[in-house]
């Protein structure tokens, strides 16, 4: 039997669209499944486009970018790290 992920609160994707506003950010209903859409607001920042059921996931990813490109604008370079699976 496979359970269906709770869906987030609203104020945890508003809180989540805050903290990262070189994305936007929804979430899309297929059938009984849920995803989560993510794209760059702008030219050159990474990941261009991230789709994951998994929230968890989709705040490191992000975070992980945020996290760049703010060393990016002070100059500095970080690696990529990529989620585990």
């Amino acid at each position: 039997m496979n359970a269906t992920p709770a869906a987030p609160t609203p104020d945890e994707l508003v809180k989540l669209r805050q903290d990262i506003p070189d994305f936007r950010i929804w979430r899309e209903m297929i059938g009984d499944r849920a995803r989560y859409i993510v794209r760059s607001m702008r030219p050159g920042i990474s990941p261009h486009t991230l789709v994951t059921a998994d929230l968890g996931e989709l705040r490191e990813v992000l975070s992980n970018a945020s996290a760049r490109q703010q060393a990016a604008r002070q100059g500095e370079l970080l690696p990529v790290a990529l989620p585990a699976r």
